[in-house]
């Protein structure tokens, strides 16, 4: 997208390498091509399949909250879609 920010592209590399998902969509502001930095956040969705049944493991949880912080990103969600029951974390770095 012509109007992203520069930061995209390095996070977007970061996710793919560490990660693998099976896509990345980008959402919200920026995707709509409305965004008025600095106030816009970057919004991500990062799709990974994967057999989670028995939950969401902590070894999940860690590795989104290296990429949050590899990426700057203060806030991410897990969502298991594989449990009998929608499963859904929200999680958030702050320095304050």
């Amino acid at each position: 997208m012509k109007d992203s920010p520069p930061e995209l592209r390095e996070m977007v590399d970061a996710i793919v390498r560490g990660y693998k998902p099976e896509r990345i969509v980008l959402f919200g502001s920026y995707a709509r091509g409305d965004a008025k930095p600095p106030h816009s956040e970057l919004d991500l969705l990062v799709v990974k399949e994967g057999a989670m049944s028995n939950g969401l493991a902590d070894e999940h949880i860690a590795q989104l909250l290296g990429y949050l912080r590899a990426c700057r990103i203060e806030h991410g969600l897990l969502i298991n879609f594989g449990a009998p029951k929608l499963e859904i974390r929200k999680y958030a770095l702050s320095d304050r």
